[in-house]
């Protein structure tokens, strides 16, 4: 008679909310093979081995292809080999795997200093972080995409390089799977970041805060700024953003009501508006990231002292040049760009539309400063009719010298985008140029 392997029974993993592994079935005449968290483990002689697999393979080969969720099982199979396998700096080098891949290393981390912090462990930091860190993909690069836009915004001038997530942030807000999972996780992505960027207008904290189930706020340019999540059970059904909607970015929906802050209270200049014409949704963006890029990370409107640096002077703000030209808005062209898709190489992220029950008012193309290595913001505005040009970059010519000139690297972008519609004589040859109104 064959002999039936005695498989050894897992302690359930108790760090950071993790499921326990599954029962393991009784043995019968044809074993199941064990789970491979499991299987390396085998009782002999009352001390742990790797059966024929050295313990070098494993941390070599073996543990860099096991997912997140299962390198807890595997260090519960034994007190002793399982905590010498998965340990904190296996944790953090799966940390520096993460951020490589969704291209984020130099934008946020770990304090890679840290011991302990109160109740939570060098071991647990790492694996909460780490476990955000692995949720989603596009996520994470519509992120790693506004933390850049952040950068030139000077949304981050109150801080160092990489922004660094504390153990006390981690301890006081991730105690739980559950409590990063409540959240859509684009939002859940965005809480975590959040707090570390600061409103260039006032320096005011730029963190996700609940103001009821549902409703956020996040306060920018001395605004506090409200959304709602929709569910899309809740959009009619014959909704625009029907078709788009993503529940890890979902859709909200924008009460029209502005606040202003006096002093050290913020209160509201007027109640919220009713929708018009009976309308379910009167104000609404496509995505949670659309809402961040539409009304939170913008560029500053620059001053007279901030348009002096155009001259050479630095300034703590971003100056912006404005080009702008009213089309009209029922030119066939105008209503092209306004709707149609784009390719990604032309703008990665063009899908930020508001809508105003099922039609589309609003547009905004991002066409540089998202990528790595882009220094210089460039969008592009749709609404009304009208198109508008914005831009970071310094002119490199004085006002007299053609737009192409005095802006090499923004304004190739926008005359590619604007010729795909016929539009870049009507905006940038013939539109209002701010420098020269």
């Amino acid at each position: 008679m064959r002999p039936i392997a005695i498989r050894p029974t897992l302690v359930p993993p108790t760090v950071f909310g993790m499921p326990p592994s599954p029962p393991i079935a009784p043995p019968t005449s044809s074993p199941v093979r064990p789970p491979i968290a499991a299987s390396f483990v085998r009782p002999h002689a009352g001390r742990d081995r790797t059966g024929d697999v050295p313990i070098e393979l494993w941390r070599a080969r073996v543990m860099r292809c096991l997912p997140l969720t299962e390198l807890l099982p595997l260090r519960a199979t034994s007190r002793s080999l399982g905590a010498a396998l998965v340990t904190a700096e296996v944790l953090l080098a799966r940390v520096d795997g993460l951020l490589a891949r969704h291209q984020l290393t130099g934008l946020i981390d770990v304090n890679r200093n840290t011991v302990r912090f109160f109740n939570l462990s060098r071991f647990e930091y790492f694996l909460r972080f780490a476990y955000v860190l692995d949720q989603g993909g596009s996520e994470w690069k519509r992120m790693g995409m506004l933390l850049r836009l952040a950068i030139i915004y000077s949304m981050t001038s109150h801080s160092t390089l990489p922004l660094i997530v504390s153990a006390l942030w981690v301890a006081a807000n991730l105690p739980t799977r559950a409590s990063f999972d409540r959240f859509p996780l684009m939002m859940g992505i965005y809480r975590m970041v959040g707090h570390l960027l600061a409103d260039p207008t006032d320096g005011r904290n730029m963190a996700l805060q609940t103001a009821g189930p549902g409703y956020f706020i996040i306060p920018a340019d001395s605004l506090l700024h409200h959304c709602r999540v929709v569910p899309l059970a809740d959009l009619p059904a014959n909704h625009c953003y029907i078709e788009s909607y993503d529940r890890h970015d979902p859709v909200v929906d924008l009460p029209t009501s502005r606040w202003v802050a006096t002093d050290d209270i913020w209160m509201t200049t007027d109640a919220y508006d009713p929708p018009m014409d009976g309308e379910k949704f009167p104000l609404a963006r496509s995505s949670f990231t659309s809402f961040l890029l539409s009304n939170i990370f913008v560029p500053p409107l620059p001053t007279s002292s901030q348009q002096a640096s155009r001259e050479g002077k630095s300034t703590s703000l971003p100056a912006c040049t404005h080009i702008k030209a009213d089309v009209g808005e029922n030119d066939s062209r105008f209503l092209s760009l306004l709707g149609d898709a784009l390719p990604e190489e032309i703008g990665a992220l063009s899908g930020i539309t508001c809508s105003r029950g099922n039609d589309i008012i609003s547009r905004r193309v991002i066409l540089c400063g998202i990528r790595p290595g882009e220094t210089v913001a460039a969008r592009l505005l749709v609404w009304g009719g009208k198109i508008e040009l914005q831009t970071t970059e310094l002119p490199a010519a004085d006002a007299s010298q053609p737009m192409n000139v005095r802006f090499p690297v923004s304004m190739p972008l926008f005359r590619g985008l604007l010729r795909r519609f016929s539009l870049d004589e009507d905006v940038i040859d013939w539109g209002t140029d701010r420098d020269r109104s």
